[in-house]
């Protein structure tokens, strides 16, 4: 596996950096990413050994959501992530509070929004300082990446995207989704998950909701909710309008921060784009899938205390976790 990167990053991004699509990725200019990326269903820069072995069953890890937010902004550091974000014709102003949580009151929303045409919004709140005899302002942010604007973006430019902004601002990662795209249907064995789940064989997570699925002709239709939406991993298993099955891992407070520093550390001037490429895989792979895990406790006396060292990992969710890591150590 690569070692993360822990050289200054904001020496990596003074020049220009080029992503797979060879768009020019210039420093506090307009974010202009290639609109190519999953077209293909496949990475852009994989090795043979990967390509090979990607054939046999077709999926995709990359990330679909991200949420961040700053505080204080200086006025120049606000306009210039605003013209980062947004060109001058890709969005629309909007002059009302807003905040991600729908029930939050209007004290705590940003007092505006602007939202882009590809998926981004940004909220913020003006306010004024005083110095002196001069009114300065600063700015309070919080930006939301939609799953519709990382479908856009190649898994390098992905990359790209998170060392940016962690290179030119001060933000906390509220929310990172990691999503495993199964074309073949069949990757996740979503009945013996609930199987396990029924005997008390699972750790990670204390409940399950089936409400909206099927199981229809061996494949899966509808939703399946794994844990929590309010713990720090909520699991969703889904049908993409029944294209493909998607396995996303919505990851929140300590966890989203931990993995987006992972993620802004993996790029280096030392390492080729396919390099990357693979440690991002590995990285977003584990974020997915360690959170859960089903053993078997029907050995141990007292299920209820049974740990991960004293049990033994199910032969479905072992088949599952090797064909996801393909070419990386499996870590249980």
């Amino acid at each position: 596996m690569l070692k993360l990167n822990n050289e200054n990053s904001n020496q990596q991004l003074l020049a220009t950096q080029k992503s797979a699509s060879n768009t020019p990725l210039f420093l506090h200019n307009t974010l202009t990413l290639s609109t190519h990326s999953f077209n293909s269903l496949l990475p852009s820069l994989v090795d043979s050994q990967l390509l090979l072995k990607l054939s046999l069953k077709l999926f995709l890890i990359h990330l679909d959501y991200l949420r961040v937010s700053s505080v204080d902004l200086t006025d120049k550091s606000f306009c210039l992530l605003r013209t980062s974000l947004f060109s001058k014709t890709d969005f629309q102003k909007i002059n009302k509070p807003w905040h991600p949580a729908p029930k939050m009151p209007n004290s705590g929303k940003y007092q505006n929004r602007i939202v882009s045409k590809t998926g981004v919004v940004l909220g913020y709140t003006k306010k004024a300082k005083y110095h002196g005899s001069n009114t300065r302002y600063s700015y309070d942010i919080m930006i939301d990446f939609t799953g519709a604007y990382f479908a856009n973006l190649s898994l390098l430019e992905q990359i790209e995207l998170v060392c940016y902004l962690n290179s030119n601002w001060e933000l906390k990662c509220h929310r990172l989704d990691v999503a495993i795209d199964d074309y073949s249907r069949k990757l996740f064995p979503v009945g013996q998950m609930i199987a396990a789940f029924l005997r008390g064989d699972n750790f990670g997570f204390r409940a399950i909701d089936d409400s909206y699925l099927d199981i229809i002709d061996n494949l899966l239709v509808g939703t399946l909710g794994i844990g929590s939406r309010r713990s720090s991993l909520f699991i969703r298993i889904y049908t993409k309008h029944r294209l493909f099955v998607r396995y996303e891992a919505e990851l929140k407070q300590d966890k989203a921060r931990d993995l987006f520093k992972q993620l802004a550390n993996l790029r280096s001037p030392k390492h080729s784009d396919v390099q990357i490429i693979n440690a991002t895989h590995e990285v977003l792979a584990h974020a997915a899938l360690d959170g859960i895990d089903f053993r078997d406790k029907s050995s141990i006396s007292s299920p209820k205390n049974a740990t991960k060292a004293r049990t033994i990992q199910l032969p479905f969710w072992q088949d599952l976790r090797d064909t996801i890591f393909l070419i990386y150590p499996s870590k249980s």
